[in-house]
C-alpha cells in the first residue's frame, strides 16, 4: 500500500470554536475510525490514515492540531464612576453593542448610561465577551471646586430655590426649580 498524504490549508493551531479541515485519506482510514476523504478537526490531537491492503499496512505522517480553550467571561465590575474588566492581555469596550473608539484598557469611565461589554483577548490569540453591564450615569462629571462653583440659593427654603454654576470659562448659569 501507499501511505497517504494528509494535507490541509487551515490553521494547525487555533481556538476552541474553529475547526480544521483535514484531506487526503486515499483509500485508507483516519486514526479515528472515519473513512471520510475530508476530516473537520475540533479537538486538540494528533491525526493520521492507515492504508492497508493484502501486502500490509502503512501510515501517513501525521499532524498535530492544537485547541485552545477559550479565555473565561470577562467580568465587568464598578468602581465610583469607572467599569473595570477582569485580567486579560487586551480589550476594546462597547456601548449598545457599538464599538467605543480608543476604548483598549483594562478601565473605562463612561459619559453615558447603556449597556457596556469588553471583549478580551488573551495571550493565545482566543478571546471572549462579557455579559453586558447596566451602567446608569449619574449626570455629574468630576467637579472641580477649584475653578468651579455650585450655589443653592436661598436656604432654607420653603417652595422655590435657585442653583447658579459657575465654570471655569467664567459663564453663569442659573435654574430655578420650583417643583420639588
Amino acid at each position: 500500500p501507499t501511505a497517504s498524504v494528509i494535507t490541509t490549508d487551515d490553521a494547525t493551531i487555533f481556538c476552541e470554536g474553529d475547526s480544521s479541515l483535514l484531506t487526503g485519506h486515499g483509500s485508507g482510514v483516519w486514526n479515528t475510525g472515519s473513512a471520510s476523504a475530508t476530516l473537520s478537526i475540533n479537538t486538540t490531537g494528533i491525526y493520521y490514515v492507515i492504508n492497508s491492503n493484502t501486502g500490509g499496512i502503512v501510515y501517513s505522517d501525521s499532524i498535530a492540531i492544537i485547541v485552545n480553550p477559550l479565555p473565561p467571561l470577562p467580568i465587568i465590575t464598578q468602581n465610583a464612576d469607572s467599569l473595570q474588566s477582569s485580567l486579560a492581555l487586551s480589550y476594546q469596550w462597547y456601548l449598545n453593542g457599538t464599538i467605543i473608539t480608543g476604548a483598549i484598557s483594562q478601565t473605562f469611565i463612561p459619559i453615558e448610561s447603556g449597556n457596556y461589554t469588553v471583549h478580551i483577548t488573551d495571550s493565545e490569540g482566543c478571546s471572549s465577551t462579557s455579559i453586558p453591564y447596566d451602567y446608569s450615569s449619574t449626570g455629574l462629571n468630576t467637579f472641580d471646586s477649584e475653578n468651579n462653583s455650585i450655589t443653592i440659593f436661598p436656604n432654607p427654603f420653603t417652595s422655590e430655590t435657585a442653583i447658579s454654576f459657575n465654570t471655569e470659562q467664567k459663564a453663569k448659569e442659573t435654574d430655578n426649580l420650583t417643583e420639588l
